[in-house]
């Protein structure tokens, strides 16, 4: 773990081989300081945050500007920025602006100050950040397929989703889970990542823990888990849905016949279409 702006993050969310920057403030940097380029030019700490990937002030997108395994040359700054001086006083490194987005905007100001007015204020840093890439990358997935892969499309995405709370997530969460109609699709495809990191990676990190229960209840309240199984860590103490499949299996009734009797008592709609596997209702 490394502290950095008062946060606490995990390593590698802040170490890289990959040196990162802004060419615009170096620049300018050499060109307002007395002593010269070399003096003047000096590395921003949230640069090498990986969820950063602007520089508000100048609009243009953070640029590699050198890569390095062994930390105590990766971190000799002078050297490195002396390599590279003419690219940056002959703007080599820099590329079109971009316009910030609402969660750029959040980011640099939370990073800068500590002030944040948005859901996100009681929760780390590390997990707000990661949980709006993660969710925004579903949502870009399922929304504009051409952005996939894209970062700062999913990191805006998903910011502009949490910024708001739990009931905005949730809404989010239950129009993910209503797309994964499939007969085979479990929480895993119908979550992506989203699912894949919080069950394996982030599992035992508490600062993930809110968005572990929003994302366990909304699987909960779609596929028909039985007692006993472990969702997202922890143990379901009693069913909450059957499914048809499920039913047929505990009960030894045909399908067909249990799906007459559950529409007929109005437990399912005659016009649900859906496999059943995925047909649900109320356990009890």
């Amino acid at each position: 773990r490394m502290e950095f702006r008062g946060e606490v993050f995990v390593s590698r969310a802040l170490r890289n081989p990959q040196m990162r920057g802004c060419p615009v403030c170096l620049r300018e940097d050499a060109e307002t300081h007395p002593d010269g380029a070399a003096a003047g030019q000096a590395m921003r700490g949230d640069w090498q945050l990986r969820e950063v990937s602007l520089c508000v002030r100048h609009r243009h997108p953070l640029v590699d500007l050198w890569r390095e395994q062994t930390p105590t040359k990766r971190y000799d700054i002078g050297p490195r920025l002396a390599d590279i001086r003419e690219m940056i006083s002959g703007g080599d490194f820099e590329q079109p602006r971009v316009e910030p987005s609402t969660y750029d905007i959040w980011l640099d100001a939370r990073l800068a100050t500590g002030r944040d007015e948005t859901w996100l204020a009681s929760h780390s840093l590390y997990a707000g950040t990661t949980f709006c890439r993660l969710l925004g990358a579903e949502l870009v997935r399922h929304a504009d397929p051409s952005n996939v892969g894209n970062l700062r499309a999913a990191q805006a995405a998903g910011f502009e989703v949490a910024r708001r709370g739990e009931e905005a997530v949730r809404k989010a969460l239950r129009e993910l889970a209503e797309r994964a109609t499939g007969a085979k699709v479990e929480p895993r495809g119908a979550f992506g990542d989203l699912y894949s990191k919080l069950s394996i990676d982030y599992l035992h990190e508490a600062a993930f823990e809110p968005f572990r229960d929003l994302l366990r209840e909304r699987i909960l309240e779609t596929w028909p888990f039985a007692a006993g199984e472990v969702v997202l860590g922890q143990e379901l103490p009693r069913r909450r849905l059957h499914s048809i499949a499920s039913a047929e299996h505990e009960t030894g009734i045909w399908a067909t016949r249990l799906e007459a009797v559950l529409i007929e008592a109005g437990g399912l709609s005659p016009k649900d279409t859906r496999p059943t596997n995925r047909k649900t209702f109320d356990a009890e």
